[in-house]
């Protein structure tokens, strides 16, 4: 619950000061229409805290591999991401394995303010999130997931500072659906066959809102570094489910992302 609290209120305090500044909504609207895909390669350190694996405390690297696409106009903009990342969960003396997959990350909104300094769009989101764990010397290797798939609203804002061009994103879920394990019985039971875990993830779905799960997502990008459209953003993400079995995950990023495509803008 504190990790919980920490997380809202360093998220509130950052986005609320982002607003810091003179904002006419009825700007005249620049005439522009472009689209850009990047990859990225991310850094990323977790926290993971699951009542299913004794109440221990999992921390670790995780390397994530994605793909962003993001078309943007004067009427509006859609988003797009992907990406599957893998790494090491220490515990104490006991060592596994954290995998992610993340198929889908779509959203799409409309221009609130459009200028010369200041870009803000308004939309919606809808995400899907799939983890595994692995301790070999827990449950004798049996997989530990948790599946995420949500929707809420989401915030981007582009912003001119110094000449140098930052893009601001805050999302959070508002409902939701999440797949947990409902309990081991048997702790020499194996499921690493490929069906099984498949089948497992997408079981015993709970629909929920705040009073069961949260995805929380916080970014902040350094634009166009260079003439080729490098830019690097950091991001703080959290995953909470409250329902049964109570699991806290946050984790940390730095993304390093290369256009692949389109205009660097």
């Amino acid at each position: 619950m504190a990790m919980r609290r920490w997380t809202y209120g360093v998220i509130f305090l950052i986005f609320i000061s982002l607003f810091a500044f003179p904002a006419d909504i009825s700007a005249q609207k620049r005439r522009r229409s472009y689209s850009s895909s990047s990859l990225y390669l991310e850094p990323q350190f977790f926290i993971l805290k699951d009542e299913n694996i004794f109440g221990h405390v999992f921390k670790g690297p995780n390397f994530s591999l994605g793909y962003n696409q993001l078309k943007q106009s004067i009427y509006g903009f859609s988003r797009y991401e992907a990406a599957i990342a893998a790494g090491a969960a220490m515990g104490g003396e006991t060592m596994g394995f954290n995998l992610h997959f993340k198929p889908l990350d779509l959203t799409g909104g409309l221009p609130l303010v459009d200028d010369d300094d200041v870009s803000l769009y308004l939309g919606a989101y809808v995400a899907m999130n799939y983890y595994l764990q692995i301790f070999n010397e827990l449950e004798s290797g049996h997989v530990f997931w948790f599946t995420f798939m949500d929707a809420g609203p989401r915030l981007i804002l582009d912003k001119n500072l110094n000449k140098q061009k930052f893009r601001f994103q805050l999302a959070n879920s508002v409902i939701g659906l999440a797949s947990r394990p409902e309990g081991l019985e048997d702790t020499y039971y194996h499921d690493l066959h490929a069906f099984d875990i498949i089948s497992n993830i997408h079981s015993n779905l709970q629909p929920g809102s705040f009073n069961r799960l949260n995805h929380t997502d916080f970014e902040v990008e350094w634009r166009n570094l260079n003439k080729m459209g490098s830019s690097i953003a950091y991001r703080l993400e959290y995953f909470g489910f409250y329902s049964g079995a109570r699991l806290d995950y946050l984790v940390n990023s730095i993304s390093i992302r290369l256009l692949v495509g389109g205009e660097a803008k």
